[in-house]
């Protein structure tokens, strides 16, 4: 006798706490349409996985059984779907009170409408129109013709509230006087100072360099500072992101 298989079969159902639901059905997907609360499904003799609404599970090889186990302290109301096939779900849900304005029953003007219905439209935002934009590369720049035994400031730490990109530097060092480049919270009190973090030191020999390992990611909080042995002019040039 041959069993005809269905392309598409949904159940529905209340499943109490702590207890199961069996479907036994071949299939390759099976789909979570909508749950009070969440579920965990058992494909076959596998183990149980999380299982809620809006989760599709899709599979090579067929199954021939699914469990749905309510791991909650209270009933759960489901509506799930298996099909040989894909299943997809394409309606959008959101929660919120779209209010009506009656333009003869006074009160809220369209303004405070269009204000309450523009909380529900944030609330559907996902995390890419919400992302913190970034600027275009090296928009901010750097360049300092003299050092001095004081620290000199290139990415002020009180700008670099969300971290901060180095894309480029490029020095020339004199001879007659030695600095060293830091990344830290504060500035340095010289170019030996062992308590900041130096990322270059020069030796006092008059070369350009350029700093390696760029782009370098700066943490929130921390600038990048120049400060010499002595007095003198060089020529430092940078570029940089805030983020």
């Amino acid at each position: 006798m041959e069993t005809k298989i269905t392309r598409y079969q949904s159940y529905s159902g209340t499943i109490a706490a702590g207890d199961t639901f069996a479907i036994n059905r071949q299939g390759r997907s099976v789909t979570c349409l909508s749950a009070s609360d969440d579920l965990e499904i058992v494909i076959d003799d596998g183990s149980r996985s999380f299982f809620t609404a809006g989760i599709s599970m899709e599979f090579d090889e067929p199954f021939s059984k699914v469990q749905l186990h309510n791991p909650t302290a209270g009933p759960v109301t489901f509506l799930i779907a298996t099909a040989m096939g894909k299943v997809d779900d394409n309606r959008l849900t959101a929660s919120g009170n779209l209010k009506v304005l009656d333009p003869g029953a006074g009160g809220e003007s369209f303004a405070d409408v269009i204000a309450s219905q523009a909380d529900i439209l944030a609330m559907m935002q996902n995390d890419e129109d919400q992302r913190v934009g970034v600027n275009s590369l090296g928009q901010s720049n750097f360049m300092l013709n003299s050092i001095s035994t004081s620290a000199s400031v290139l990415i002020d730490p009180s700008l670099n509230t969300n971290g901060a990109i180095l894309r480029w530097f490029r020095g020339f060092s004199n001879t007659s006087s030695n600095h060293a480049v830091y990344i830290d919270t504060a500035a340095p009190s010289g170019p030996d100072d062992a308590t900041k973090r130096r990322i270059y030191y020069t030796l006092g020999i008059a070369e350009h360099y350029q700093l390696e390992g760029l782009p370098l990611g700066i943490p929130s909080g921390h600038g990048l500072w120049v400060i010499g042995s002595t007095a003198d002019s060089i020529r430092i040039q940078g570029g940089f992101d805030l983020l």
